[in-house]
């Protein structure tokens, strides 16, 4: 796999999701890798977003295995970090059943240097605002929709939640986040990253798995 190759691949990218789909797929087809995913962590180091080829379907296996307490005796276990300007961004974490030969350990921090550099290309960062923590889950999905410029009858047709519910989440996302206009709302929202743009739990889209971890 040459470095050209890589960056040809990864220029194609938009997005956090579509990096770590690229990644997991070049891994495997290139390298030979059994399995692949690729995480994005919060400021204190936990997995908030992941994207993976793993055969398991079970969320808690995949828990395991982001968070590195994953210990099956017959796999061996590559993670590699994803770097931004101000630190740790995430993780690469590749297995297989055979110990990695020089030349595919080489070529997996290839692809994790590039993807590194195009993640922060690309301005993702760790979803590391302080003030997320203090919203609900609820109020996270209404003010993630809200910021993307829905209406309040079009976020209540998306969550299934009334009108006067929707109004009651906002008043309260405004008073949590500091914000007095949905202007200020959509900045910060997308200040805060890539993982609100997916549903909690387990979503499955072209052969993988991404999964959004509740901070």
């Amino acid at each position: 796999m040459t470095i050209e190759t890589i960056a040809n691949r990864l220029a194609e990218t938009k997005d956090f999701v579509e990096v770590a789909s690229a990644i997991c797929t070049m891994s495997t087809q290139l390298v030979g890798v059994g399995e692949c995913s690729v995480s994005l962590h919060a400021a204190d180091g936990r997995p908030t977003l992941a994207v993976d080829n793993l055969s398991s379907s079970c969320p808690e296996e995949r828990l395991r295995w982001l968070t590195g307490a994953h210990a099956h005796p017959t796999t061996h276990v590559l993670a590699l970090p994803l770097i931004y300007p101000r630190g740790l961004l995430g993780h690469i974490r590749c297995g297989q059943s055979t110990p990695y030969t020089a030349e595919a350990r080489r070529d997996l921090q290839a692809l994790a240097t590039a993807a590194s550099v195009r993640l922060t290309e690309l301005h993702v960062q760790p979803d590391d605002d302080p003030r997320l923590g203090r919203l609900t889950p609820r109020q996270r999905d209404v003010a993630r929709l809200a910021g993307k410029g829905m209406s309040n009858a079009e976020i209540g047709r998306t969550l299934d939640l009334s009108h006067n519910t929707i109004k009651k989440h906002l008043k309260d996302v405004f008073e949590t986040l500091a914000v007095t206009s949905r202007a200020q709302l959509a900045v910060l929202m997308c200040d805060m990253g890539p993982v609100h743009d997916y549903p909690r739990g387990m979503t499955r889209v072209d052969g993988i798995t991404i999964m959004r971890v509740s901070l």
